[in-house]
């Protein structure tokens, strides 16, 4: 259950992330001269990466807890087969 949360936090920063590439580079594009744009750049940028690093994380961990749940069940059918 904590693949998932942590996967929903990963979406979440990778959505945070990608709006504020778009804000920023909208406001660039705009002609803005100020300061704020190109400040929100640099951390939008490391939410994006850093929720997509997160997000896999959490699919790697669920991929990982169905591969133990089918080896504990080929386990079992060998058992089974082998009459151990």
């Amino acid at each position: 259950m904590m693949h998932a949360f942590i996967k929903m936090i990963g979406s979440i920063s990778v959505g945070l992330g990608l709006a504020g590439l778009i804000f920023g580079a909208y406001a660039i594009y705009e002609g803005s001269q100020g300061l704020v744009p190109r400040l929100i750049l640099g951390p939008a940028f490391a939410a994006l990466l850093s929720g997509a690093i997160l997000h896999c994380f959490g699919a790697i961990v669920e991929h990982l807890i169905a591969i133990r749940r089918n080896t504990e069940a080929q386990l079992q059918i060998f058992q089974d087969r082998l009459g151990g």
